[in-house]
């Protein structure tokens, strides 16, 4: 389970917001996917459950972004060209002189591999240095009027068993509930859990969306369609069985405040709550400290490429 601890404490916060990006997200983005909204009242107790159809308009199912940023053109021209060249001189050379082919083959991946190990070596050490010398900082104050709506998307598909403990997280968050915009994202076919979801104590005005039937039924097809539909200036994905942290939200809020405007993604630490359970979990419970006290801080101080988990990212400027 990729579970947040159930109570608030500033350590979770300590090494968990730690991805900056730094070209702005906007610039990944062709175009306006909703017309940001103040209009608080729309999120209210009234809110019907979603459907293709918003304000009259129809909604497109997935995100506009540039084609320049997805795969959906799979491989470039120039990439395949490269990528058939080398195959093909490898099979070549592999058919000629295979125990070259052999050594050389070898020597290649010792190297390739021992680069990996003192690389990761290198920004583990500088994640440490980071996590020693770095304290969490204090939450900032503001009055409820005063914050953003927090746009937050659940996906989840055959999962109605979650939707009480989900139901409970969401509850329990630190943000006043007419300021929070809570999607619930269904595969419209998925009947047992929608009625779950609509008996849940869901805060007031959590939508029910019911994601149709365009593409495969797989957690990005639901967050691109989710995300044509959020109003909220910042917003985050959460797992159904996530239990973040009360503050969350008002950590990444804080967060945010005092970065730089080209920081526009903050990830939380992911905590397991079975690392004592057995050894394997206790293997899963390090890795991920590891992946986040460690080695994300020290890929973030050098501006590198930086890996994002599937739940528990906060985005702002998408809207």
């Amino acid at each position: 389970m990729f579970d947040f601890p159930k109570h608030e404490s500033d350590k979770y916060f300590e090494a968990g917001f730690n991805i900056s990006i730094a070209k702005s997200i906007s610039d990944y983005i062709g175009g306006k996917i909703n017309t940001k909204s103040d209009d608080v009242s729309a999120l209210g107790t009234s809110t019907p459950p979603c459907a293709p159809h918003v304000c009259g308009e129809r909604v497109a199912p997935y995100a506009p972004l540039d084609a320049n940023f997805s795969f959906r053109s799979q491989l470039t021209a120039l990439q395949s060209k490269l990528l058939k060249a080398v195959l093909t001189y490898f099979g070549i050379g592999w058919l000629l002189v295979p125990n070259m082919m052999l050594r050389a083959g070898t020597a290649a991946l010792f190297i390739i591999f021992f680069l990996i190990i003192a690389w990761r070596s290198t920004i583990l050490f500088c994640g440490w240095v980071i996590a020693e010398t770095q304290t969490s900082p204090a939450v900032l104050s503001a009055q409820d009027k005063d914050l953003p709506i927090y746009s937050i998307l659940v996906p989840a598909y055959r999962e109605h068993d979650l939707m009480p403990q989900i139901a409970r997280a969401m509850r329990a968050l630190d943000w006043p509930a007419h300021r929070l915009d809570i999607l619930i994202l269904l595969e419209e076919d998925d009947a047992e859990t929608i009625a779950a979801a609509e008996t849940a104590a869901f805060p007031d005005g959590t939508r029910i969306c019911r994601v149709p039937r365009i593409g495969p039924r797989t957690k990005p097809n639901a967050l691109n369609y989710g995300l044509t539909l959020a109003k909220g200036e910042f917003v985050t994905v959460y797992d159904v069985e996530d239990l973040p942290a009360p503050n969350q939200l008002r950590h990444a809020y804080s967060t945010f405040s005092r970065s730089n405007p080209n920081v526009v993604c903050l990830q939380a630490a992911l905590i397991g709550d079975n690392a004592r359970r057995n050894w394997l979990s206790a293997q899963w419970a390090l890795e991920y400290d590891i992946q986040f006290r460690l080695l994300l801080p020290g890929l973030s101080l050098y501006q590198m490429p930086l890996p994002l988990g599937g739940t528990s990212n906060h985005f702002r400027g998408l809207m």
